[in-house]
């Protein structure tokens, strides 16, 4: 956490029902304040009928909409309340997320190259050993589905932001697994609906220095001759 910030009248006082703590070290006047405070600043807790309003990343920034997160979201801000659960349950199974549930919906569901599919299916990565004295416990690796087109096996996981874990287990799994294609996708709507996630991720970093480019090119040309 940074340093706090001695001038912003938002430190460490109740605004409203709003209890915020600053941790940008900058000063105070190059911050942009909104009606809810420094728009760096961390909201600790906000009391709307006993429940905790913060955003997906429990930044506050500006005046956005803020979203529900508490008993009823995972740390990834996925809904697991009885009523979202039932939402994501198709055909007897219920996922994790939206965007596994509409993937089973609009491609394992429709496309009729696959001649078999298998929902959270397993791999072993290591086995279960002891040594020490102490029992570890085997390693696997959960896809969000398997497909068979034919005689090719696919393991699919809908990614949003895989963990160092995730990238990690993925590794291993190519090495395990030769025989067995495991692609990640996501959804991008700009990029056309569900797009394998390492191609989404250069095509956003050449968005990024596309415009990064641009803006240069734009402040250059305010200089006067």
């Amino acid at each position: 956490m940074g340093s706090k910030c001695d001038t912003c009248k938002y430190n460490d006082i109740a605004y409203g029902k709003q209890f915020w703590n600053c941790t940008h070290p900058i000063p105070c006047e190059e911050r942009k304040i909104s009606e809810l405070g420094c728009e760096y600043a961390e909201l600790l807790e906000k009391e709307i009928g006993g429940e905790r309003m913060v955003n997906k990343s429990g930044i506050i920034p500006g005046d956005k909409v803020l979203k529900k997160i508490g008993e009823n979201r995972t740390k990834f801000n996925v809904d697991i309340s009885k009523e979202a659960k039932e939402k994501r349950t198709i055909n007897g199974f219920t996922f994790d997320s939206d965007d596994e549930a509409d993937y089973f919906e609009e491609i394992i569901l429709t496309d009729e190259t696959i001649t078999s599919y298998i929902v959270h299916p397993k791999y072993i990565l290591q086995e279960s050993f002891e040594k020490y004295g102490r029992k570890f416990y085997k390693v696997e690796y959960e896809a969000d589905f398997e497909i068979t087109r034919g005689f090719k096996i696919t393991a699919i996981d809908v990614k949003g932001s895989p963990t160092e874990t995730a990238i990690l287990k993925r590794k291993l799994f190519d090495k395990r697994y030769p025989h067995i294609v495991l692609e990640w996708v996501a959804y991008s709507k700009m990029d056309g609906g569900w797009v394998d996630y390492d191609k989404l991720q250069k095509l956003r970093a050449e968005r990024r220095k596309a415009k990064k480019k641009a803006q240069e090119e734009y402040k250059k040309s305010l200089i006067l001759p």
